[in-house]
């Protein structure tokens, strides 16, 4: 997850970018990698949504998409 201020969250512990580059590399390092699902605050800053991405595209990990976009919906 990641929350409007920019908090990063893995299975509902707060983790550091360090941290989350660490589990999705040790993801990326499994034989079959299972599907990160990435949930971002709505009103978390585009900025900091373009960062946890960035940290993603470098790890490795196969599987990583967004989930719960349906909540936005009704915006567009």
């Amino acid at each position: 997850t990641l929350s409007p201020t920019g908090q990063i969250g893995w299975n509902g512990t707060p983790v550091s970018d360090a941290q989350l580059a660490g589990a999705l590399t040790a993801i990326a390092s499994m034989g079959e990698q299972p599907e990160v699902h990435f949930r971002p605050d709505a009103n978390a800053r585009y900025e900091r949504v373009d960062e946890v991405l960035g940290i993603a595209a470098r790890s490795g990990a196969k599987h990583f998409g967004f989930a719960g976009n349906e909540q936005y919906r009704a915006e567009f």
